[in-house]
């Protein structure tokens, strides 16, 4: 008899073991999930941010090549301006 209650309780306790196995390993398997999923929603939010800063670095440079057409454009009026005054004063060709 002492042999069946032996029995049982290495039983018992190899159950035990198991469910411990078990559980470290739903455990750990739930923190990898959850690491994976903050990762994935970190990349998303580099990729987001990184959109951002090209948007903004391609504005900035429509930006410049404006100035420079308007400066251009200034400068060819200015040009104009004083050739007419002068045209209108008789000088010239």
């Amino acid at each position: 008899m002492s042999f069946l209650a032996g029995l049982a309780l290495r039983f018992k306790v190899a159950l035990l073991a198991a469910s411990g196995v078990l559980v470290a390993l739903f455990y750990l398997w739930g923190r990898w999930k959850i690491a994976a999923a903050s990762a994935t929603s970190a990349e998303g939010r580099a990729d987001a941010l990184q959109a951002t800063h090209d948007l903004e670095r391609r504005v900035s440079e429509r930006r410049l090549e404006l100035s420079i057409r308007q400066r251009q454009a200034r400068e060819q009026l200015a040009a104009k301006k004083e050739r007419d005054a002068f045209d209108s004063q008789g000088w010239g060709p």
